[in-house]
């Protein structure tokens, strides 16, 4: 009787000291993971952040073990067939043209253009978001997912401040003076995209969204940190970021002010959504104030600059002067795509070529759209990628009709299935189909396989 009474009182023990545990350690893997992307960014120290990958992975290793300690188990999801079919083609046919190993690890591995980096880095954050989620403690998650923006705040000031003193910034538009612009620019859109999941994910504890308060200095922070990651990265030189971040972040603060009460069952709503239509008014709540945000957005900066507090001139994504050096990058891209997609498809059409645009228009003049799918990995690589996209779309689906009715899962749902939609959509126009700013949601919001408890329901 004793000794069963000791084994209890440890496993209770055990049990309390990975609960207490497990969050910190989360917390830690997603700090270190914002860090090494942001040294990926600084010029000063591209070199420096690989120390970073060994920790987030020990961090993300030792949270999985913790948690299927306390019994939750890793689960496969619909998409995990035919994302596997997919990138063992994707990895055939890269191995099968590529003439240098570096090809298939930048590809590959690569933490810029690698689909399995990118990918599996979004299943890493995932287990650490959630992980994070369900820990006890509002004010402790309230406290930290504030440390959390100001981390990545300061770090975009602070990459700035060091090009400013080292002399590196253009001195028309004020763009820092590197090659990697395009590269900087996905990877603070994927920070955006990490600090909205955690918060809409962690700030609150399921059935209520916290305080007036909380959610105002909540929303006031998260709308800060995009138009700080917006301007950042227009000043390193993108377009495509800012174009990226302002609509998520729209859409994020858009749910954060919208209230979700409990017992909103989806499927039933669904089925029923005449006599129900509760669900649906929400929904087209956070529509309404994405037009509203969106108006208010643009009436602000009309303000701005009608007052003369900005020079509009001197960001690029306006492109009001030297046309020559640079000129419209939408446009550009859809002169490539105009004149190269035929050409590069015709080379192979059924099973592709990873390298094709080397072969017939020149390296470098690939199709900047998701449509480079099929001219690079012909009717079967695309067919492939099309069955991948049914999975995900069939899996957030179901994560929808799934979902417990509480805000937080709703929360999480809406903005599974914006962020998926947007990033394929923004990929259809500005960038190469192995982009991370397209891999990385998807194993963020709908991975192959997750780590749940038993009796949990699927989420996206």
């Amino acid at each position: 009787m004793n000794l069963v009474a000791t084994e209890v009182g440890y496993s209770h023990n055990r049990d309390v000291s990975a609960t207490l545990i497990t969050p910190w350690i989360a917390w830690l893997g997603l700090f270190l993971s914002c860090r090494f992307l942001w040294t990926k960014i600084d010029f000063n120290t591209e070199g420096s952040g690989w120390i970073l990958l060994p920790l987030i992975g020990l961090c993300v290793i030792t949270v999985s073990l913790l948690r299927l300690d306390s019994g939750e188990r890793f689960v496969s999801q619909r998409s995990f067939t035919c994302t596997a079919l997919f990138m063992l083609y994707f990895v055939f046919r890269l191995a099968f043209d590529s003439d240098s190993a570096s090809d298939i690890v930048g590809y590959t591995l690569g933490y810029g253009e690698g689909i399995l980096f990118a990918y599996g880095f979004g299943i890493a954050i995932r287990i650490l978001i959630d992980t994070v989620s369900h820990s006890r403690g509002r004010v402790i998650r309230w406290i930290a997912t504030m440390a959390f923006l100001g981390f990545n705040v300061i770090s975009a000031v602070q990459i700035e401040q060091s090009a400013v003193v080292a002399g590196h910034l253009h001195r028309l538009y004020a763009l820092i003076d590197i090659e990697t612009y395009q590269l900087s620019g996905a990877f603070t859109s994927v920070i955006v995209v990490i600090v909205s999941a955690l918060v809409v994910a962690s700030i609150d504890d399921g059935e209520n969204w916290g305080s007036r308060a909380t959610r105002v200095t909540v929303t006031m922070a998260l709308a800060i940190f995009c138009l700080v990651a917006a301007r950042f990265s227009q000043v390193m030189g993108s377009n495509a970021s800012p174009a990226f971040v302002v609509p998520l972040g729209i859409l994020v603060i858009a749910l954060l002010l919208t209230p979700f009460g409990s017992g909103y069952n989806a499927r039933n709503i669904m089925c029923q959504w005449r006599f129900k239509p509760a669900l649906w008014g929400r929904i087209w709540a956070v529509l309404g104030k994405c037009v509203a945000l969106s108006g208010g957005l643009m009436l602000a900066l009309w303000i701005v600059v009608v007052w003369g507090w900005i020079d509009i001139t001197k960001y690029r994504i306006f492109e009001f002067e030297e046309q020559t050096m640079m000129n419209s990058s939408l446009v550009f891209r859809l002169e490539i795509l105009v004149k190269n997609f035929v050409l590069q498809f015709e080379y192979a059409p059924i099973f592709g070529n990873f390298f094709v645009d080397r072969l017939t228009t020149g390296s470098g003049t690939y199709i900047h759209s998701l449509l480079a799918v099929i001219p690079h990995l012909g009717f079967i690589g695309a067919a492939a990628f099309v069955a991948m996209l049914v999975t995900i779309a069939s899996q957030l689906r179901r994560a929808w009709l799934r979902a417990p009715g509480t805000p937080r899962e709703l929360r999480r749902i809406m903005l599974a299935i914006g962020v998926v939609v947007w990033a394929a959509l923004f990929l259809l126009l500005t960038n190469f189909f192995t982009s991370i700013v397209l891999w990385m949601p998807f194993g963020l919001f709908v991975p192959a396989f997750q780590l749940q408890r038993p009796t949990e329901r699927v989420r996206g």
